[in-house]
């Protein structure tokens, strides 16, 4: 990967990271055009102590419980349904991107109540992890979802509201 500043040079190919406030992100260009995007936005340790807070709140849920692993993970999918509110990204393009255009991208946005796709992941990633429950993050050019592992088997999973599912399920 190469960093650049700007991505409209015309004729630019190639994989690209760049740098925004508090965001970084690679991007795609073919010919000059930017065709997908992935944000690695940055927490703070303040961030990262209210998120671990959160995750630790939300876990207590289970201690009076005896739930299985299936129902964990449907619990909390369904949870994150809830109490998060999905917004929609608001800018294609990677300059200027504002703290607030960043925070939805993270697992803290989440946990704040505003995410988008990614956020919903890392924050089920992040739950999930916690109960000793094996957990990714998928990131496609446009969405991003978990792999869960349950009972030996592998299941995707998405707790994004406005997943988009071509199968019909």
């Amino acid at each position: 990967l190469n960093y650049i500043p700007s991505i409209g040079e015309f004729g630019l190919t190639g994989n690209y990271l760049y740098q925004s406030g508090r965001c970084f992100g690679k991007i795609e260009v073919l010919e000059g055009r930017h065709y997908g995007c992935l944000y690695f936005p940055l927490t703070s340790i303040e961030e990262e102590q209210y998120l671990n807070g959160q995750i630790r709140l939300i876990l207590e849920q289970f201690q009076a419980k005896h739930l299985s692993d299936e129902q964990k993970i449907k619990y909390l999918h369904d949870y994150l349904i809830n109490h998060i509110l999905y917004v929609e990204r608001k800018k294609k393009q990677q300059e200027n991107i504002t703290i607030e255009e960043c925070i939805v991208h993270t697992a803290y946005g989440a946990a704040k109540g505003k995410a988008v796709c990614q956020g919903y992941a890392l924050y089920y990633a992040r739950l999930l992890n916690a109960l000793n429950i094996s957990c990714l993050v998928v990131n496609s050019q446009n969405h991003a979802w978990n792999i869960v592992q349950c009972e030996g088997k592998y299941y995707h999973v998405d707790s994004c509201p406005k997943a988009i599912y071509l199968d019909g399920q």
